[in-house]
């Protein structure tokens, strides 16, 4: 048998490997729920005190104003394509705040940066929010339909971010040496080519870019029941979103139509109705509202503070309707009716 003197080689166990010690995980912070539903408690009582604020101001004097020159979505200006570019560095496609917001930061850090704006509606870029509540509720003819509206402050304040000068021509953009933002106004892109960088509008007109933004926002939604019956509600329904929607409702109200019906309960349904109702008191015109949830901004506020704002909302004149849904549509003596799930009919 063979021996050696080395010794054996063993394993040394008094080292123990021990698990390290269990550390429950830190606890759920909330702070960021508890913001998003600050901030919509704050914006939704905010508007209720606009409201309230404004509802003890003296009304201001009603005069005539001119008549005004609408704009229509099928309105291109420039009229046509070939006063676009063929080519430009930035390339923002929407006209809202989103989109002008990106062109301002893009010309502070690029003071020389020439950018075009490609927007559906056929006006420069302007703010939205005034479109359901201070717009109504300016009562100087004149001064509204220059799409002028007054502030918390007393201040007016026009819609549109900027004055018109401040944007440069389609046609001259691209020899401009100091560069400047055109805004292609009517105009829409159907589609991107983003390997190549190419941008094309509804008439085939292609745009080469740099770099390209997509910032068109939102689009409001029609309900099934109203699609399936166009026929009936081609006339009667519409979604509410930009200027020409805001223009297109006061021409009704103005030509004296009896009711008006709200579908939804958020901020823009909430704040819309309750400026109608405001506005058209003293005209008798019906407002009604018809909430699927438990109560106004049911989605985003406690349930009993969603109940406290359906109790303002109605002080304001608005008849709203809880826990309901649009199920049939019909027409009865030129007027649209909507049967709900409840099985009432509102029109």
């Amino acid at each position: 048998m063979l021996k050696s003197n080395k010794p054996h080689m063993m394993k040394d166990c008094s080292k123990r490997l021990i698990p390290p010690e269990y550390v429950p995980p830190p606890k759920r912070t909330y702070t960021s729920l508890i913001a998003l539903g600050m901030v919509a408690l704050l914006s939704g009582l905010y508007a209720l005190y606009y409201f309230d604020e404004s509802n003890k101001k003296q009304p201001s004097p009603v005069t005539v104003a001119p008549a005004r020159r609408k704009l229509t979505k099928k309105e291109r200006i420039p009229a046509t394509s070939a006063e676009i570019p063929n080519e430009v560095p930035y390339l923002l496609i929407g006209g809202g705040t989103a989109s002008f917001s990106a062109s301002k930061a893009i010309r502070e850090s690029d003071p020389k940066a020439k950018i075009l704006i490609v927007s559906y509606e056929p006006h420069f870029p302007y703010v939205r929010t005034p479109l359901s509540k201070e717009l109504w509720l300016n009562n100087d003819p004149e001064s509204r339909h220059k799409l002028m509206y007054q502030q918390s402050n007393g201040t007016e304040k026009s819609l549109f971010f900027e004055e018109d000068d401040y944007f440069v021509g389609c046609k001259e953009l691209a020899s401009l040496d100091d560069g400047g933002i055109a805004v292609a106004r009517g105009w829409e892109i159907i589609k991107i080519d983003v390997y190549e960088k190419r941008a094309y509008l509804e008439d085939n007109k292609v745009i080469h870019y740099d770099k390209c933004l997509i910032a068109t926002g939102a689009t409001p939604k029609s309900l099934p029941v109203f699609d399936a019956h166009k026929n009936i509600t081609k006339e009667k329904v519409m979604t509410y979103r930009g200027i020409g929607d805001f223009e297109h409702l006061e021409d009704l109200i103005t030509n004296g139509i009896k009711s008006v019906v709200i579908v939804g309960g958020n901020f823009l349904g909430s704040e819309l109705a309750c400026a109608l109702a405001r506005k058209t008191r003293e005209k008798g015109l019906k407002v009604h509202q018809i909430v699927r949830e438990h109560g106004n901004m049911g989605k985003v506020l406690p349930k009993y503070l969603s109940r406290w704002t359906t109790e303002k909302v109605r002080k304001e004149g608005v008849n709203v309707i809880l826990n309901s849904e649009v199920e049939a549509v019909a027409i009865d003596h030129e007027s649209l009716v909507l049967t709900l799930n409840s099985g009432n009919k509102v029109g």
